[in-house]
C-alpha cells in the first residue's frame, strides 16, 4: 500500500496511456494473468473512468490491481489525466447525455482538488441524478469552504444553509450555519435554526453543544426570550451539566427578579433548579420567600 501510494496510484484518479498500448497491455496481462480479466482491465484503462470503476466493472482483485497501476507509473506508461482534459471529458460527455459518466469524472477531478466551477457542476449533477444524500452532503460542506477560501462570504453562507436544510438531524450542519449568521438582522432565521438545534442532540456531548450555541445567541439581538434559555439548561441538564444548568437558571432568576417576570415562570425555573442544584434552589426559595 505504501509503495502504491507513493508511486501515485490512487482508486480514485483516472488515468490515460502515455506512450504505447502494447507495453502497457503486456504488464496488464503479466500482473493480473487472469483470463479475461486482464483483457478487460486493459479495456477499461483507455476509458475515462476512475481506477475504482475500471476495477468493479473488469473483476480484477484490487491488490493486484493496484501493483499493476503502480508497475506502469513507475515506468511512464500511463500517466493521471490532467484536469483540463478531465473538463473536456465532463464536456464531451455531458453532451452526449450520459450524466453518470461525467459523474464519475468530476468526482475524481474534485477529489484531487478544490476546483470551485467543478465542485458546483457535480452539485448540480447530483441533485439531478437524485446521488445519495450523504454524497451531497459533503460536497456542500467542501463547496462552502471552497467558496469561503475564495471571498464569497454569501456563496459560503449559502452552501451551509442548502446543507443544514438537507440535513436537518446533523447538529454540526445546524452549527456550522449558525456560526456564519450575523448576530443582527437574521432573527427569523437564527429562531428556526435554533429550533432546529434544540431537537438535534442524541448524547450528551451534543446537548452540551446544543445548549451552548442556544446561550451564544442569548446575549444579543436577535434572541432576548428566556424561553430559549430554559431550552439551555434541559440541554445541559440531559448533556449532564448540573453546574452549567445552576448558572443559566440563576441568571433567568436574578434577571427575573428585576424586571417583575411572572410568578409561573419563577416557579417553573425554581423547578429545573431542584433537579439540578438542590442546594441553590434552597436558597433561592428562602430569597423568594421573602
Amino acid at each position: 500500500d505504501h509503495l502504491n501510494e507513493a508511486a501515485g496510484a490512487c482508486l480514485d484518479e483516472i488515468y490515460e496511456i502515455a506512450t504505447d498500448r502494447q507495453s502497457a497491455e503486456g504488464i496488464i496481462v503479466e500482473s493480473l494473468a487472469v483470463d479475461p480479466i486482464d483483457k478487460k482491465f486493459f479495456r477499461l484503462i483507455q476509458q475515462p473512468l476512475p481506477l475504482r470503476d475500471v476495477i468493479d466493472i473488469s473483476g480484477a482483485p484490487r491488490s493486484p490491481a493496484l501493483d499493476t497501476i503502480r508497475l506502469l507509473l513507475e515506468q511512464g506508461i500511463i500517466k493521471p489525466m490532467s484536469s483540463r482534459e478531465k473538463k473536456a471529458v465532463v464536456k464531451r460527455l455531458l453532451s452526449q447525455q450520459r450524466p453518470a459518466r461525467a459523474m464519475a469524472v468530476l468526482r475524481s477531478l474534485v477529489c484531487q482538488e478544490d476546483d470551485l466551477p467543478a465542485l458546483e457542476q457535480l452539485l448540480t449533477l447530483l441533485r439531478q441524478e437524485k446521488a445519495p444524500v450523504g454524497e451531497r452532503e459533503q460536497l456542500l460542506r467542501r463547496l462552502a469552504s471552497a467558496r469561503n477560501d475564495s471571498g464569497d462570504n454569501i456563496g459560503c453562507r449559502k452552501a451551509l444553509r442548502q446543507r443544514a436544510e438537507l440535513v436537518p438531524e446533523n447538529l454540526e450542519a445546524q452549527l456550522e450555519l449558525l456560526e456564519s449568521l450575523p448576530l443582527k438582522n437574521s432573527r427569523r432565521e437564527t429562531e428556526r435554526l435554533l429550533e432546529r438545534i434544540f431537537h438535534c442532540p442524541r448524547t450528551a456531548s451534543e446537548a452540551l453543544l446544543g445548549a451552548e450555541a442556544i446561550e451564544s445567541r442569548r446575549a444579543g439581538d436577535p434572541i432576548r426570550d428566556p424561553g430559549w434559555l430554559e431550552r439551555s439548561v434541559s440541554l445541559r441538564i440531559q448533556g449532564n451539566d448540573p453546574q452549567g444548568a445552576t448558572r443559566v437558571l440563576e441568571s433567568l432568576l436574578r434577571e427575573g427578579l428585576r424586571s417583575g417576570t411572572d410568578l409561573d415562570s419563577l416557579h417553573r425555573w425554581m423547578e429545573l433548579l431542584e433537579q439540578s442544584d438542590a442546594g441553590a434552589h434552597q436558597q433561592w426559595k428562602a430569597q423568594l420567600q421573602r
